[in-house]
């Protein structure tokens, strides 16, 4: 399972670099990497089984989507009752999922999926001004298009209203008989409501540090649990928080941040709550902690990365 796993990821990041995209390292935890360029980022997580993505980390994963303007996707191979279906968008937890040829499509040839999964199937969305406009043209009741799509008067009223999506089956049968498409591409980001703010609290001593160190400095503190980062700050802009322990672990996410902050624009902070050197660019507990207000804060506008 690892290894094909670690042969997916391979596969997506090449298919980013073969588009222009910069990519990071592998990250850890459950966000495998960031990739963007001028226009887009994306926060990618891989499963095998996208049915593994439990809510937890999909809420955290939409949450660091948010704050960095993101664009969080699940890139896998089935579920655990059927493999994933070219073409077709899924979502968990309303993050859009796709297979590797879908996202192949989608990112190289820029050609959206053609269909959704619900629950009962496959589904399109239609363009329904052009079914109406079709039947006008034909002198089609809205009984008669019933007929041939077998379904009722009202199901045709709600899909020319576009109102309701189509099972695939049904569009078939209009499309062949009338020999057009009436298909639209679906957006896997169409719906991009901002997750509601979680309210996390401390949960260790050193937490509860950085809580009252930043909140006190005018910043909103959100520890995340679930990705490679400990948190995020939040002031008049947003900074990608990271706590460390030693000097080894901050040299790691040193490099991690520089690289971060290059993909996403957003800064770093590194909070180390051991030793340090005064030639890294790190925030210490218990320096920082016994200082002013003001002096908090050039510290922390001093060690941005």
């Amino acid at each position: 399972m690892e290894e094909n796993l670690s042969r997916l990821r391979e596969k997506v990041k090449s298919v980013f670099i073969y588009s222009g995209y910069s990519i990071s390292d592998d990250l850890g935890g459950n966000i495998d990497f960031v990739s963007s360029n001028s226009e887009r980022i994306y926060i990618i997580k891989m499963a095998i089984n996208v049915d593994t993505v439990k809510e937890d980390v999909a809420r955290e994963i939409k949450l660091f989507s948010n704050a960095i303007h993101g664009f969080p996707l699940i890139i896998g191979e089935r579920t655990t009752v059927e493999v994933l279906q070219d073409s077709i968008l899924y979502t968990r937890y309303r993050i859009p999922v796709m297979n590797f040829k879908t996202f192949v499509d989608f990112i190289i040839r820029e050609i959206k999926p053609l269909g959704f999964s619900a629950p009962g199937g496959f589904y399109v969305k239609i363009d329904g001004k052009k079914l109406r406009s079709l039947r006008e043209i034909y002198g089609i009741s809205l009984g008669e298009m019933a007929n041939i799509a077998k379904v009722s008067r009202k199901s045709i009223q709600l899909y020319e209203d576009e109102k309701s999506a189509v099972s695939i089956d049904v569009i078939m049968r209009i499309e062949e008989r009338f020999n057009i498409s009436l298909i639209l591409p679906v957006e896997p980001w169409e719906e991009r409501n901002e997750e509601e703010p979680v309210k996390t609290f401390p949960k260790n001593e050193v937490e509860f540090k950085v809580y009252n160190i930043f909140s006190k400095c005018g910043f909103g503190v959100t520890f995340l649990r679930k990705t490679p980062f400990e948190g995020l700050l939040n002031a008049e802009e947003i900074f990608i928080m990271n706590l460390t322990r030693n000097r080894k672990e901050a040299m790691k996410r040193l490099s991690m941040a520089r690289e971060i902050s290059s993909i996403t624009g957003k800064k770093n902070i590194i909070i180390t709550e051991g030793k340090y050197e005064e030639n890294l660019p790190v925030i210490p507990l218990e320096k920082i902690e016994k200082k002013e207000r003001e002096e908090k804060m050039q510290i922390i506008k001093m060690n941005l990365i």
